[in-house]
């Protein structure tokens, strides 16, 4: 190919018998350059197309250097696995590729609506940088603009305006952006107003592998007709920090997270601000939906909604038997919904919140700040449940289920005088209202001027 460079293997001989030298070493293939042009034709031999095909059989880690330009697909075909026609199809096993651009709004990968943009498949290894994936699209597929079956890092990296356009009956799809079955780890970039229509929802990024973002990563403005209009977490374990997720819709549940019922599926989030996400009428966590092992730390959950008269955990809906939720250092304020502004407990669910506000929180019925379901249990320490707003228990209702509070003041909670309910601390009240056959225990803590 006219634009590659490989640098040639080398190793020392060994000397004769009779003199001083260094043993033989083995040949080592060193990593191969590309530099494709983005005014060559798709698939021609200086195409970017051209260098992924080589860089699959050459047996070399291999470099693809690109421009400040915009490399547009011209190749139709989604049906093949070889990056002939349709996406970059990245496949050799053991070595690693590497896609650098020259900045994130500088160089474009666009796949002009022909296919998904890139396929990482199994056992392969991928890192991009700098660069934008845009324009992808799949039918009934998963990941619109990227898919992940191998290892993955994307650095830097905007994956924008990409879709997963099908919902066919008994054959579930997800991942407007991305979809993930392998090992990612997201640093840094923005995964941006990407779509998808498939049972698995998932518009920004659906992930059933180990995933990880960090380093500033934004999520944002994506959307799925089903679940998880920013993420939906199927399996496995995903570390997310230092990252901001926003104005995300799911239509169903979970605007900015779904995590699926399975305490198998493990979650952190550290120093994620997730905010101002929804859901559509009477949907179930407007920032997060949660069915797994999940544990928020240094976090804001903050200006999220679910609309509509049956809507649940305007900031965090947490259901599933064996599934645990443990906050710690965050916020959850200004969230709003029916029943359960700030978070919202089903029945024998567990939960522990630990130096953690609980502020501001609006809803049209029960719970501004706090909502605990029948035979669930849980602990609040060191925290400050205060200004919600609610028409029947406004800083916290609880109904069946088993609530210990520590050194936690309950302050300046409003229910609706209008409402059924109000006035007295317990029954009804702007602070406590406790439902059938609660159990309630309170250690130095003060609930006052709650109305």
């Amino acid at each position: 190919m006219n634009n590659r460079s490989a640098v040639r293997p080398f190793s020392l001989r060994r000397r004769n018998a009779n003199s001083a030298g260094f043993e033989r070493l083995e040949p080592r293939l060193l990593l191969a350059t590309f530099n494709p042009l983005a005014s060559a034709a798709d698939g021609s031999p200086d195409s970017l197309r051209a260098a992924v095909i080589a860089s699959n059989t050459n047996g070399e880690d291999d470099v693809i250097e690109l421009g400040t330009a915009e490399y547009i697909f011209s190749l139709s075909g989604d049906e093949e696995d070889n990056g002939a026609t349709g996406d970059l199809d990245v496949r050799e096993q053991g070595t690693t590729l590497t896609i650098r651009g020259k900045g994130i709004d500088l160089t474009v990968i666009n796949a002009d609506f022909l296919d998904r943009v890139i396929e990482v498949h199994n056992d392969a290894t991928l890192i991009l940088e700098d660069l934008t994936l845009t324009n992808g699209t799949v039918g009934n597929e998963n990941g619109g603009g990227f898919r992940n079956l191998g290892t993955a890092t994307l650095r830097n990296v905007k994956v924008h305006n990409n879709f997963q356009t099908e919902n066919v009956q008994g054959s579930p799809r997800g991942g407007g952006g991305i979809n993930s079955l392998g090992d990612l780890v997201i640093e840094g970039g923005v995964i941006s107003a990407n779509v998808s229509a498939g049972a698995f929802g998932g518009g920004g990024i659906y992930n059933t592998g180990n995933l990880t973002i960090r380093g500033g990563t934004i999520i944002e403005g994506n959307q799925a007709n089903r679940d998880g209009g920013g993420i939906r977490i199927a399996f496995r374990t995903t570390h997310i920090e230092d990252a901001i997720i926003r104005n995300n819709t799911g239509i169903n549940d979970g605007g900015g997270i779904f995590i699926v019922n399975d305490t198998d599926v493990h979650v952190t989030l550290d120093n994620v601000q997730i905010i101002d996400n929804d859901t559509g009428t009477d949907g179930r966590g407007g920032g997060i939906r949660n069915g797994g092992m999940l544990t928020i730390t240094n976090s804001t959950i903050e200006g999220n909604d679910t609309p509509g008269t049956n809507a649940r955990g305007g900031g965090i809906y947490h259901e599933n038997d064996d599934a645990n939720l443990s906050i710690m250092t965050s916020s959850i304020i200004g969230n709003t919904g029916d029943t359960g502004g700030g978070v919202y407990i089903t029945s024998e669910s567990t939960f522990d919140i630990t130096r953690t506000t609980i502020a501001n929180n609006i809803v049209e019925d029960d719970g501004a700040g706090l909502w605990n379901g029948s035979l669930s249990s849980g602990t609040i320490d060191n925290s400050t449940i205060s200004g919600n707003q609610a028409k029947r228990g406004g800083g916290v209702i609880f109904n069946y289920g088993a609530l210990d509070i520590t050194n936690t003041p309950t302050t300046n909670n409003r229910a609706d005088k209008d409402g059924p309910l109000g006035g007295s601390v317990f029954v009804g009240g702007g602070g406590i209202k406790g439902g059938s056959a609660p159990t309630l225990t309170l250690h130095n803590t003060i609930v006052a001027t709650n109305f």
